[in-house]
């Protein structure tokens, strides 16, 4: 387990149940105003870029509409899909996913932060 104090500032962080932040700016909130952050859980963010997958849109697309069609259908579908269709869908994809670089900034959870800066009036304080 990593430490908060031994983390680079600039190093991406992300509390349980929150939004991302710095590690620089967890330090000023508790240095600062107080905050206890060590009884929250805190982890290293690690990025883990989005791709759109046309034959998993694809296999989602006939999986929620296959209770309202009839019987036969969900080959027929595929039928239609051989691989320069699929190919001509991921391309499609891809330039749409292009247009926003937000689309494709996806995260994970990495390794747990043990939290051991303390607020300064707090007896936990060196």
């Amino acid at each position: 387990m990593k430490k908060l104090s031994e983390l680079p500032d600039e190093t991406e962080i992300v509390h349980e149940n929150y939004g991302r932040t710095t590690a620089e700016l967890v330090k000023d909130e508790i240095q600062i105003y107080g905050l206890d952050a060590s009884q929250e859980k805190w982890f290293i963010l690690i990025p883990k870029p989005w791709k759109p997958d046309a034959r998993k849109m694809v296999e989602h697309y006939v999986e929620c509409e296959l209770d309202n069609m009839y019987e036969g259908w969900e080959d027929r579908m595929y039928s239609c899909f051989d691989e320069n269709a699929y190919g001509r869908l991921q391309t499609l994809l891809e330039e749409i996913a292009a247009k926003d670089k937000g689309i494709g900034e996806m995260y994970e959870f990495g390794e747990e932060i043990e939290i051991d800066i303390f607020p300064p009036n707090d007896e936990r304080s060196a």
